[in-house]
C-alpha cells in the first residue's frame, strides 16, 4: 500500500511506526503536518522519491528512520543540510545506518 495524503488529519499524533509494512510509493508532503510527532519509522519499506521538504517543520521529531530513497542521500551531510530541523535531534537513520550530523558543528 501507499502512505495516505490524509495523514495530516492525524494532527495530534506523536509517534508513527510504519517499519516493514510493504509500503511503495512516495512520502507524501503533508507529513510536514504533523507538527506533535516525535518518532518516525518507514524503514524497510519500498518507498521511492525524495524526503519532503515540508519534513523540515517537524522540529519536535527526536527520531526518524526512512528507507534509502533510490540513492538520494550519498552520505549523511546530505541528508543532515537537507533537513535542517533534523541536527539537533537525537538519533536518526537511514535503514539501519545511524546518521550523525554533530560532525557538522551544529
Amino acid at each position: 500500500g501507499t502512505i495516505p495524503s490524509l495523514i495530516d488529519n492525524l494532527t495530534e499524533l506523536q509517534s508513527l511506526n510504519l517499519k516493514s509494512n510493504l509500503l511503495i510509493g512516495s512520502i507524501p508532503g503533508t507529513m510536514g503536518d504533523l507538527m506533535r510527532l516525535r518518532e518516525l519509522d518507514l524503514s524497510f519499506n519500498e518507498l521511492t522519491g525524495y524526503i519532503p521538504v515540508e519534513m523540515d517543520t517537524l522540529t519536535n521529531l527526536s527520531v526518524l528512520r526512512v528507507p534509502k530513497l533510490a540513492g538520494i542521500f550519498e552520505t549523511s551531510y546530505d541528508l543532515c543540510i537537507f533537513l535542517p530541523s533534523l541536527r539537533n535531534n537525537t538519533e536518526y537513520f537511514i535503514q539501519s545506518t545511524p546518521i550523525n550530523c554533530t560532525f557538522l558543528g551544529w
